[in-house]
């Protein structure tokens, strides 16, 4: 397990996880891009509603990325399916149908 000091809005909080540090930064830097994006583009936005605006951004992306992902698995499953549907075993061993 690794122990990282993180500061954010003058407020310091312990994190423990097991990522190392390249990994913890860039999802620390990740999270910092979404923020000051939103913050950026609404600025009378409190600090809450941004925090809770960067968190539903991620898990749209997080959704997203998990459908196309799940999408292409059932792509690879369905050719992987017709493959060995075209083979057949014979006799002789393996007869491919073209």
């Amino acid at each position: 397990m690794n122990s990282y000091n993180v500061e954010f809005q003058s407020e310091s909080f312990k994190l423990v996880t097991d990522h190392d540090p390249t990994v913890f930064k860039a999802l620390k830097l990740e999270v910092e891009s979404k923020l000051k994006e939103i913050q950026n583009s609404h600025k009378r936005i409190s600090i809450e509603k941004a925090l809770f605006l960067t968190c539903l951004y991620l898990a749209e992306d997080k959704f997203f990325l998990k459908k196309a992902i799940d999408k292409n698995i059932n792509q690879i499953e369905s050719q992987a399916k017709s493959i060995l549907t075209d083979l057949e075993v014979s006799n002789s061993g393996f007869k491919i149908n073209l």
